[in-house]
């Protein structure tokens, strides 16, 4: 007792190390225990939406490394004089039309189940990130815009402050459909609760990992922004649907 009353008192704080974007909340539990069994050298990720993540950086939160879904979040960081390493490309994300399977809405990827409950006048509401906040929320929008139903579900939209709330959203019927990350449509628990449809990348602009360090630069982090190219890393990224970034 003596000895822990002579530590500062931050060292008495658990410090969260990594701050991630909520869409890799499956997925990187997947990579620490893969890059080092029992995740000893990280304390557990904090995960946000990758703007109000940042927000936290820019004001000095203790994370470590940052691992965001929007690549001019790390860029900012960068020319803010935050970061303390290069940003490392590790992959890219897809969105997810999403439903419970209670869901009385039709999916699929031309939305053209959406259309018709529309038109049918279905009371239902459609689930995304807060674009304010969360790329995924950004994506969203632009797909829906793409698919030019975004004006017609303007008053049925509900917004999580991450993409993870979004698809709680609709896993918890509070929404009955909803545009989120492949990654977290296809985590166990939520492909056990609904179906998903995966969206063509062509209706956004791409959701673009990186990888950051903003605090000190220590032989681990050094492994493990490298072990996120490597070829196992890849193996666990594709299970949740995102595109490997390795050279």
């Amino acid at each position: 007792m003596l000895l822990m009353l002579c530590l500062p008192w931050q060292t008495l704080l658990a410090k969260p190390r990594i701050a991630a974007a909520s869409s890799l909340q499956f997925a990187l539990n997947e990579l620490l225990v893969a890059f080092d069994a029992g995740e000893k050298r990280f304390a557990t990720p904090v995960y946000g939406a990758s703007g109000n993540l940042f927000r936290q950086i820019m004001q000095g939160a203790p994370y470590q490394l940052f691992l965001s879904a929007d690549a001019t979040l790390t860029e900012k960081l960068v020319r803010a004089g935050r970061a303390t390493s290069e940003p490392v490309s590790f992959g890219e994300g897809r969105l997810a039309l999403y439903k419970s399977v209670n869901g009385t809405v039709a999916i699929d990827e031309k939305a053209s189940g959406i259309r018709h409950a529309i038109e049918r006048e279905q009371v239902f509401r459609f689930a995304i990130a807060n674009p304010r906040h969360a790329p995924y929320g950004v994506a969203a929008l632009e797909a829906l815009q793409a698919l030019q139903i975004d004006q017609a579900l303007q008053s049925r939209l509900v917004f999580g402050e991450k993409v993870s709330q979004a698809a709680m959203m609709v896993r918890s019927g509070a929404a009955q459909v909803g545009i989120i990350s492949l990654s977290l449509a296809l985590s166990p628990a939520l492909a056990k609760a609904g179906e998903h449809v995966v969206l063509p990348a062509r209706l956004h602009q791409p959701v673009l990992l990186q990888a950051l360090a903003v605090g000190e630069v220590d032989q681990v982090v050094g492994e493990f922004l490298v072990f996120l190219r490597s070829v196992r890393a890849s193996e666990i990224l594709s299970s949740y649907g995102m595109q490997h970034a390795a050279d």
